[in-house]
């Protein structure tokens, strides 16, 4: 009895022992991180997706049985958005019978082609069903479909099913991004408006900040009484944006210069300064933002010198000019400087913004203070030498989009006193623009040919130089300079634009290798200036946009990239080569995959030009900016490091990106 128990252990043992060896060496050659997209039948739907070949996807729908792939190809009919496919959607959201996944992507599809022909059946569906997250989601596509009649559906919905509180406001939001709104919606939004969770406050405090007459709808009290008690800072930044609807309120402006004082988050502190920028300010309330300027919070110190650049006049350039030292991020001090050059002549400002522009060894600084110089037109020879001989990119379109703004700003006498020739010269500039084979120049020259406040309309009879250039471009690289140089020729004609379109472009092979082995979960390090920052990758919704992401991460493209675009209370964006954001890795453009993920604040989204012009350039979002829902691509998500991305800034680069715990899925 002992012995065959012996052996039963050894048996057992045995078999563990081979187990492991076998698992160990199938998981060395093998990835361990699986996703859905190794089934051969979802590969199939975005091997359809990327042909954009809607026919077969609709057949495929009808004969297939699995709930997930007949939800996949609903996705991907309402990622192509090709008109065609509008009944059929709008047939599966109908169907009682089709699973609840697919009539959800069908919400979300019908929404996203914004036709109000479809307002009426969203409305019958929404009052006929009762799944709540399906009801959501037809509630969001009635707003971005809908018109004034939709208008007072959604506010009586929200006012009768709370449930929907949130949809509602999303689908008034939607409205509200088409200038239709009333009293009545605005007055719902703010009725119990403090009782709701925080994703409706911060998105109701937007909705507040976006209503062009706020004055005239609902009295200040209202929105510094719930300044007052509201403890969300994303919320409560976003209610003291909205007081810049009240410019002529001295109790607001008071209010407002209190916060400077009190203020401790540096969101709120931003949206007070730009919300003061619409009063006006005395001298001794505009020393009062000195604290700001100086402050080591570079979105903080950036709005504060932007306010009193606007506002400052000839006779306090001195006492400026002491100040200047205290602030230490560059951009902010520039911007100051700027305005100091502008509003007088003298001689030691232009000398020290010499100095700075002279001693500094970082491009994007060098860059800022010529903008500063060019402010004054004694200066543009130097800006002129640099667009038309520096070897830095970065600089050169810098350069020319400052000789640009000042020529615009600049009076007229003035200019011509010292450049008698100035129109012609300076179109003879934009014309070799158009011949530098550079497709930041080109965009920038193109759109300048149009503007009114320049008028070269009256100047130019033979527009022939336009269609040269735009024959001799590399695309889709310089994708950016077709979309402007196609502008310019419709505003020579006369005509309406011609509509692009980028699909000759799009990416229409599937690397199913690569994408088979990127984990569901994967997670990425984010190397930057500041600290690191880990991404969740959005695979499950996004597949081909993650997959150019990881292609990219693979090559190394991303490491070394400068965070060349920073709003500070909206984006930072990164993954331009240029460094001026008018550089892609397009050998091909990466077709749009629109979700109806919700843009909250650390989400990370693809650049773009409109739809399907998706390349290498991502942004991560700095708060709740749901105006981005379903208009780009959504990738990831921030779940690590969201204080290091609120400290980024123009002066900050990308060092490194890798897997997490070393994934490396090649």
């Amino acid at each position: 009895m002992k012995r065959n128990n012996k052996i039963f252990v050894f048996t057992v043992f045995a078999l563990a022992l081979g187990a492991f060896l076998f698992f160990n060496n199938f998981f060395s050659t093998q990835s361990i991180f699986l996703n859905k997209y190794e089934n051969k039948k979802l590969q199939n739907v975005l091997k359809l997706q990327l042909a954009r070949d809607t026919e077969a996807l609709e057949k495929l729908y009808q004969k297939s049985k699995s709930a997930e792939i007949k939800a996949s190809i609903i996705s991907a009919l309402g990622k192509i958005q090709d008109p065609k496919s509008e009944f059929f959607l709008m047939e599966v959201l109908k169907d009682t019978l089709s699973d609840l996944e697919s009539r959800k992507e069908a919400a979300f599809a019908i929404g996203q082609f914004r036709n109000n022909k479809n307002a009426a059946d969203l409305t019958n569906l929404i009052t006929s069903e009762s799944e709540k997250s399906f009801v959501d989601e037809m509630i969001v596509a009635l707003g971005k479909v809908g018109g004034e009649a939709q208008l007072d559906f959604l506010v009586h919905l929200k006012e009768s099913n709370h449930q929907y509180a949130f949809s509602c406001l999303q689908g008034l939001s939607e409205l509200l991004a088409k200038g239709i709104y009333n009293e009545q919606a605005v007055f719902n939004i703010l009725e119990k408006f403090l009782s709701e969770d925080e994703m409706y406050r911060t998105l109701g405090a937007q909705y507040f900040s976006r209503v062009p007459n706020l004055d005239a709808v609902i009295p200040y009290a209202s929105i510094t009484g719930l300044i007052n008690n509201e403890t969300d800072t994303d919320s409560r930044s976003k209610l003291i944006l909205s007081l810049r609807h009240y410019p002529k309120n001295g109790d607001v402006k008071k209010f407002l210069l209190n916060h400077l004082e009190t203020e401790k988050s540096p969101l709120v502190l931003m949206e007070a300064l730009q919300a003061l920028n619409s009063f006006s300010l005395t001298y001794r309330e505009k020393k009062k933002v000195i604290p700001s300027l100086s402050s080591e919070n570079k979105g903080v110190s950036y709005y504060a010198s932007k306010l009193i650049a606007d506002k400052m006049i000839a006779w306090e350039v001195e006492y400026w000019e002491k100040v200047i030292d205290r602030i230490s991020y560059s951009k902010a001090k520039s911007i100051l400087l700027a305005s100091m050059v502008k509003n007088s002549n003298k001689k030691s400002v232009l000398a020290k913004v010499k100095s700075l522009y002279s001693s500094s060894s970082k491009t994007h600084e060098r860059a800022w203070y010529l903008d500063a110089l060019c402010k004054d037109t004694t200066q543009w020879e130097l800006a002129t030498k640099v667009i038309m001989q520096d070897t830095s990119q970065q600089l050169k379109t810098s350069a020319l989009q400052s000789l640009i703004n000042a020529y615009k700003q600049s009076d007229e006498q003035v200019v011509k006193a010292v450049y008698p020739k100035i129109e012609e010269e300076f179109l003879a500039m934009l014309k070799v623009m158009l011949e530098s084979n550079d497709e930041g120049l080109i965009s920038i020259a193109a759109s300048s040919l149009r503007d009114p406040v320049l008028g070269y309309k009256r100047l130019i009879e033979d527009y022939e130089f336009l269609y040269t250039t735009k024959d001799k471009l590399r695309l889709p690289l310089q994708y950016e300079a077709l979309y402007e140089l196609n502008k310019t020729i419709a505003y020579y004609e006369g005509k309406d634009e011609e509509n692009l379109d980028p699909s000759v472009f799009l990416k229409k092979e599937l690397n199913t290798k690569t994408l088979a082995t990127i984990p569901s979960d994967g997670i990425v390090k984010v190397e930057t200036s500041e600290g690191n920052i880990f991404l969740r990758l959005n695979l499950e919704k996004s597949p081909i946009g993650v997959q150019h992401f990881v292609e990219n991460l693979h090559k190394g493209y991303y490491n070394h990239k400068r965070f060349h675009r920073v709003v500070h209370d909206f984006v930072v964006q990164t993954g331009c080569h240029r460094g001026d954001g008018f550089g892609t890795d397009a050998e091909e453009l990466i077709p749009s995959e629109f979700t109806s993920d919700y843009y909250e604040k650390g989400t990370v989204g693809v650049a773009s030009l409109g739809k399907d012009t998706e390349s290498s350039q991502w942004f991560i979002t700095l708060t709740d900016t749901p105006r981005l829902n379903g208009r780009y691509t959504v990738i990831g998500k921030v779940i690590q490091g969201m204080d290091v991305v609120e400290r980024l800034s123009e002066e900050d680069y990308v060092l490194n990106v890798s897997w997490e715990n070393n994934h490396l899925l090649i």
